[in-house]
């Protein structure tokens, strides 16, 4: 139909959110990274000045190292693992 735009495709040049990139990713920004932690934009500059998260610069923009992201939630992980445990055997 003339005059109808077509909404069953997204225009060129639009990032369609259902589209899986053909390589992963290698890097994040700093808002993908936090998005993927539950955690502030803040928090994840912090993370990566404290040294937890490995980042880099490229001109003005600052990227989060994806591997660093899994590697941070994992520890998360293990130290809420060891809490328990040690919870568990001191009320033993």
């Amino acid at each position: 139909m003339h005059g109808t735009p077509d909404t069953s495709s997204p225009a060129r040049g639009t990032q369609d959110s259902r589209r899986q990139p053909a390589v992963p990713a290698i890097f994040v920004s700093v808002d993908d990274a936090a998005l993927a932690l539950s955690l502030s934009r803040r928090e994840i500059y912090r993370l990566m000045d404290d040294g937890d998260l490995e980042g880099v610069n490229k001109g003005r923009r600052r990227l989060v190292v994806v591997e660093s992201l899994h590697i941070y939630a994992r520890k998360l992980r293990d130290d809420a693992a060891e809490q328990r445990l040690a919870a568990a055997t001191s009320a033993a």
